[in-house]
C-alpha cells in the first residue's frame, strides 16, 4: 500500500512539471541536488534564486515580517504540486508566528507571481511572521524546501537561509 501511495505522489509531482510548449527543447537541467548547504542570505543556481528579504525596520517585542523569495530562471517555473515549505530556525532571539509554513497548511503566507508568458508561476513569495525577542543584531532564517521545473525536468532542493538584521 505504501508503494502505491509513493507512486501516486511521484506521479502528481511529475504531472505538475508538465507544460505544453512548442519552443525548441532547452538543454537538460542539472540533476536535483536535494541537499542542504551552509546557511546564507541567498542562493543562486542556473535554475533559480532564493533569498531572504527584510521588510522595514525591526523593534524588540513588536510583531514583524520578512520575505523568502524564490525566482526561477530561463524556462523554469515554480512546481505548484511540490509541497513547498519553510521550517523556521529555532533561536531565543526570535519567536516565529509559526514554526513551519507549508503551502497546504498556510496558503495565505504564499504569493505566486506569473511568468511573463502568463503560463505558470515564475516567482513565489513567502511572508514569515516573527517577533524579535532581543535588540542588536538578530539572525532570521530557516530551511526552505522548493521545487522548480521546465518542460523536461524538475529540481527539488532544500536550502538553509539566514540573514542578520538590526533590531532596535
Amino acid at each position: 500500500m505504501n508503494k502505491l501511495i509513493a507512486a501516486a505522489v511521484l506521479l502528481v509531482i511529475a504531472v505538475g512539471c508538465q507544460r505544453a510548449s512548442t519552443d525548441a527543447a532547452p538543454a537538460p537541467a542539472p540533476a536535483a541536488s536535494g541537499s542542504s548547504s551552509a546557511a546564507a542570505p541567498s542562493f543562486e543556481t542556473a535554475t533559480y534564486k532564493l533569498e531572504i528579504e527584510p521588510i522595514g525596520a525591526y523593534k524588540k517585542g513588536e510583531a514583524a515580517t520578512f520575505r523568502v523569495v524564490l525566482r526561477t530562471k530561463g524556462e523554469f517555473h515554480v512546481n505548484e504540486e511540490y509541497p513547498t515549505k519553510f521550517k523556521a530556525s529555532d533561536t531565543p532571539a526570535v519567536r516565529f508566528a509559526a514554526a513551519q509554513l507549508g503551502r497546504a497548511d498556510h496558503p495565505e503566507a504564499f504569493k505566486a507571481v506569473p511568468c511573463a508568458s502568463g503560463k505558470d508561476n515564475c516567482t513565489l513569495e513567502l511572508t514569515v511572521g516573527f517577533t524579535p525577542q532581543e535588540s542588536g543584531k538578530v539572525r532570521l532564517g530557516g530551511e526552505m524546501s522548493i521545487g522548480v521545473c521546465n518542460k523536461d525536468n524538475c529540481i527539488f532542493d532544500k536550502k538553509t537561509l539566514e540573514r542578520e538584521v538590526p533590531v532596535s
